[in-house]
């Protein structure tokens, strides 16, 4: 089963990644910063289960500054249709 890891960089939540650390290298793709939307909706695509890491709100995934995003959120509302397909 491969996993789609995003996992915003934030000293703050650094402690996570043991969360995911002993994932065979081969069944993950962890993303921590540079990716725009289209690139997260294809990697959800191409993946069976995404893990999400760091703060958040009822509204998403926050990463202020380190994704290409208008709202400062990697994951938001608009990503329910491509995670729905997923369960």
């Amino acid at each position: 089963m491969k996993k789609l890891i995003l996992h915003p960089q934030d000293s703050t939540t650094d402690f996570l990644d043991i969360i995911y650390a002993l994932i065979p290298e081969d069944e993950k793709t962890v993303i921590t910063a540079g990716a725009d939307k289209q690139t997260i909706i294809d990697l959800i695509k191409l993946h069976d289960r995404v893990m999400m890491m760091g703060h958040g709100s009822p509204n998403g995934l926050f990463a202020v500054g380190q994704f290409y995003t208008e709202n400062g959120y990697v994951i938001d509302e608009s990503f329910i249709p491509f995670l729905k397909k997923l369960s």
